[in-house]
């Protein structure tokens, strides 16, 4: 066992001290976080005042858009065709069908792509003039249609433990998540394994370990100290991952808002009153009942 032990910290501290784990665990967290901040900060990313030509045939969103300080919208009763719109001076074409209340979906073509602030911003417009229309059609206050709209949360549960969430995406994806991960350091730090013992073949030094060693003890000491190799440096990795990729948010000028924690509280308290709501209903027809 204390040869095993030997082995182990042999391969560990060798290992470990090479140029190549150093530079692996810096360049790793680096280019992950780099890659995350970089995605996240182009998408944020402005690119100028957007004029934004509305097609709209049925005047569904005419004069209703607000638009935003980068969003300027105007509005047409035509269809543009695609080689006038290329050389006008618009960069949207927001194109609003007539049947739009029933399909619930528009058309933005571009010049150059824009910003998903941009994007969120059209689809928050118009989605507020479409729900404010069907509201009204079907005479319902747009204030309180606006205070009952809640998501929907579908629970799926299995039938012999119902009374246990399953989460079947989330197992699925964490699975899937794992057992990628698990190839890769299998096919990473397995292939070190066989590096180091043709080193040692080649320089000759398994010789004088197999007169001191058992075969057994040599394989099992340079596996597990290669495994803990690993283990360090996936480590470090998620360690220095998270560290730069919060830095590199904050530098994108990315974070949470009073405005968005306010509505998060406001959703909270409209749900607590739809619940109170619930059960008087309840309570009433359960009166009715007795």
């Amino acid at each position: 066992m204390n040869k095993i032990l030997l082995i182990i910290k042999r391969e560990f501290w060798t290992r470990v001290r090479k140029p190549s784990f150093l530079i692996m665990t810096i360049l790793g967290p680096l280019l992950l976080a780099g890659g995350v901040s970089l995605i996240v900060f182009l998408g944020m990313q402005e690119s100028g005042e957007q004029k934004v030509l509305v097609v709209d045939p049925a005047g569904h969103v005419t004069d209703r858009l607000r638009g935003s300080a980068d969003v300027k919208y105007q509005y047409s009763p035509l269809q543009l065709d695609d080689s006038l719109f290329v050389q006008s001076n618009f960069t949207l074409r927001l194109t609003v069908d007539s049947n739009v209340h029933k399909l619930q979906a528009v058309t933005l073509h571009y010049k150059q792509p824009p910003s998903i602030n941009v994007q969120t911003t059209i689809s928050k417009d118009v989605e507020r003039v479409i729900e404010a229309d069907l509201a009204a059609f079907n005479h319902l206050d747009s204030a309180a249609y606006q205070q009952i709209k809640n998501p929907i949360t579908m629970k799926v549960a299995d039938i012999k433990q119902a009374d246990k969430d399953s989460f079947i995406e989330v197992k699925a994806l964490l699975g899937f998540g794992f057992g990628y991960v698990m190839f890769f350091f299998i096919f990473l730090y397995g292939v070190q394994v066989m590096r180091g013992v043709m080193e040692e073949k080649q320089n000759r030094v398994v010789e004088v370990l197999i007169s001191s060693v058992k075969p057994f003890q040599l394989m099992m000491g340079k596996i597990v100290g290669v495994a803990l190799v690993g283990l360090v440096q996936f480590l470090l990795w998620m360690l220095l991952s998270f560290i730069l990729i919060m830095v590199g948010l904050a530098i994108a000028g990315l974070s949470i808002d009073g405005d968005a924690l306010a509505n998060v509280q406001m959703t909270t308290e409209l749900q607590q009153q739809m619940g109170e709501a619930c059960n008087w209903m309840r309570r009433k027809r359960m009166g009715r009942r007795r």
